[in-house]
């Protein structure tokens, strides 16, 4: 894959990342060594860039694949992590833990997690300042935030201390609090024309447009403003079923990888508040509210993604 330049930076990246909630602990629970054999097959593949995040837990995988890559392959591998935290102390603790527990002593790009707005990116300017501290220290390379507002987008593509904006975006719109996906795209090409890095989340809409994946990915792909989409993968097959798509390497490719060995099921994020909306909107019935969270009966979902539309929060993936 011919790497892009993320914004006007120095960093060059693949057009595809590899997003590594799903191989951990929240997802499918991977043990570390096979975690990170699927991060060693992504970057064998060409895949350069690795997304985590101080939540997922997945700092052990990332750091058992470099050591199997070893320090040549690891050098040219773009990462990037981000943290709630609105404190300079705890943002130092949460990047002081990412570079030990990796087992790197600089990280590529760091930013503020689901960022909401202008008012919250204000909100958290300790923290944010404290990254900006270990930029101009060279311990970090790029600052960020990820978000899945157009609010967030249009605030920091104003903010020369912010240099990568991670934004959801899918051709349906899934996942996109405040607007829809015409806005986001504009919004995100006013940024990448400022000199923001662009990453895209969510470009299968958390595995709900599973069953186009191969033409959803595709239209991410070739948005102008998209400098890398980053994707779960949870195997092999769907690391080599992603690349193929973005070497445009895809004449016999199917619309999706999933396979009878790796079925899809619905999945529900701690962070669900019970309000009750994805269980209206489900024609099957599957989904009740049990102890203030959602909770889906596997044997009645069938995976129609009705719910996901519904959900104020986008607490509902498919993995």
């Amino acid at each position: 894959m011919q790497k892009r330049q993320l914004g006007k930076s120095d960093i060059y990246v693949s057009p595809l990342g590899f997003g590594t909630l799903t191989i951990g602990p929240f997802q499918r629970n991977l043990p570390v060594d096979a975690g990170a054999e699927i991060i060693v097959h992504a970057v064998n593949n060409g895949i350069n860039l690795l997304d985590t995040a101080h939540l997922y837990e997945t700092y052990p995988y990332i750091g058992r694949a470099l050591e199997i890559l070893g320090p040549e392959k690891a050098s040219g591998l773009a990462i990037v992590s981000r943290s709630y935290d609105y404190s300079e102390e705890g943002m130092e603790e949460s990047f002081n833990k990412a570079l030990n527990e990796m087992g790197i002593e600089t990280i590529s790009i760091f930013m503020l997690h689901e960022t909401e707005s202008e008012a919250t990116i204000r909100g958290h300017k300790p923290a944010l300042d404290y990254l900006v501290k270990r930029k101009h220290e060279g311990r970090l390379k790029l600052v960020g935030i990820s978000t899945h507002y157009i609010a967030a987008v249009r605030a920091a593509s104003e903010m020369p201390e912010i240099d990568v904006i991670f934004a959801i975006l899918n051709r349906e719109g899934i996942g996109i609090m405040d607007g829809t996906p015409e806005e986001m795209e504009t919004a995100l090409t006013e940024a990448h024309k400022r000199g923001k890095g662009i990453m895209l989340m969510k470009a299968v809409g958390g595995g709900h447009l599973y069953r186009n994946a191969r033409s959803s990915l595709a239209w991410a792909r070739d948005l102008p403003f998209a400098d890398c989409v980053v994707v779960g993968m949870q195997n092999k097959e769907e690391v080599d079923f992603n690349c193929s798509v973005f070497r445009n390497d895809y004449d016999d490719l199917p619309e999706t990888v999933l396979t009878e060995k790796h079925k899809k099921s619905l999945w529900i994020e701690d962070y669900c508040q019970g309000c009750g909306a994805c269980r209206d909107a489900c024609p099957f019935k599957a989904i009740t509210i049990t102890d203030g969270i959602a909770k889906v009966n596997p044997e009645t979902c069938m995976l129609c993604s009705y719910c996901a539309r519904h959900c104020p929060l986008f607490c509902i993936k498919v993995v």
